[in-house]
């Protein structure tokens, strides 16, 4: 099975399987962009990490940790920089947050999606450059349908965001990939 083939087939299923929780009613009032069917999962530094991969099929692991880590960038990515969108985005895109609720909503750092699989044995070199090639031209297709002529801003801002950095070589292959299609 190949990263996209994963995608299309499996990874909504495994997404579903995630232990998720909400924010209570107060925090939804003071947040237009949570509501009560916002889900999280992962808790601080994705403790929670060995719970959510627990009924992921093993060979599949790395394509569902990258898979979720892509989701993950992108959404926070829309959230932070682009609000006058989001709305639209969050109507395709209903996706589990990243963190968890205490005294509010808390997104985590979405580089633990990949740093915590990394040192519990996930291996990203099983991802081929030819799957990171077609992943990132289908994420940009993906994304022009949502956001028009706004997709290579999308993606040129989340490369600026600081927030956005890994040291591990998997993400060093999807940033080159994405620098590549933004004109």
């Amino acid at each position: 099975m190949s990263l996209i083939e994963y995608m299309n087939n499996n990874f909504q299923c495994d997404i579903n399987s995630l232990n998720t929780s909400r924010c209570n009613n107060i925090i939804n009032e003071n947040n237009p962009y949570i509501n009560a069917d916002t889900l999280f999962f992962g808790g601080p530094s994705w403790e929670n990490f060995n719970k959510d991969i627990i009924t992921v099929n093993p060979g599949d692991r790395a394509y569902f940790c990258f898979c979720l880590f892509a989701m993950v960038a992108a959404d926070q990515n829309a959230h932070a920089h682009f609000k006058d969108v989001l709305f639209e985005w969050l109507e395709h895109y209903k996706y589990p947050k990243f963190g968890w609720c205490g005294f509010g909503p808390h997104f985590e750092n979405v580089c633990y999606l990949l740093e915590v699989p990394s040192t519990n044995g996930i291996d990203f070199d099983t991802i081929t450059d030819a799957e990171l090639d077609a992943f990132v031209q289908l994420q940009f297709e993906n994304g022009r349908s949502v956001l028009g002529n706004l997709v290579n801003d999308f993606f040129g801002t989340m490369l600026k965001d600081e927030d956005f950095r890994c040291d591990l070589t998997i993400f060093e292959r999807l940033v080159n990939r994405i620098q590549n299609l933004i004109v």
